[in-house]
């Protein structure tokens, strides 16, 4: 598991290692919003696009169960939740965490999980809070 953040309206990325992991990426390696994209299958990406373009109009969070394809060639599936942040009433940064569930899809799946399986069950789900309205949190200082 790691952690990201996006810093808005410019897309700068940074990962914590576990996210490097994730991906199969060299620990530090500079990578744009765009290039990461390209790890994602087609069905994961515009997905992550849709609940992505949604939480940052709404100001919700959202959690995503995706497909990619590590810089290895791997099939992984990764959960992520994320979060939006604002300052003066402006969106400022999506930030989150990024955990593998491969192991939790192949179990779904009864052991055998191929790229492009049908296994694409959830979809963005938005968060919410206890009032059952969109949650907006400010990133931890620091």
């Amino acid at each position: 598991m790691g952690v990201f953040r996006c810093d808005l309206p410019f897309d700068i990325i940074e990962w914590s290692t576990g996210v490097y992991d994730l991906f199969e990426l060299p620990r530090g390696f500079r990578v744009s919003r765009a290039e990461t994209l390209g790890f994602y299958t087609e069905e994961s990406r515009q997905r992550l696009e849709d609940v992505r373009t949604r939480a940052i109009q709404d100001g919700a969070g959202f959690t995503l169960d995706a497909e990619i394809l590590t810089a290895l060639g791997k099939t992984r599936w990764i959960r992520i939740n994320a979060t939006v942040a604002y300052e003066n009433g402006a969106p400022t940064r999506l930030f989150g965490t990024k955990q593998d569930i491969t192991a939790e899809k192949l179990a779904l799946a009864g052991g055998s999980l191929a790229v492009g399986s049908p296994l694409r069950l959830e979809s963005g789900t938005p968060m919410a809070d206890d009032a059952g309205g969109a949650s907006a949190v400010s990133a931890p200082a620091g």
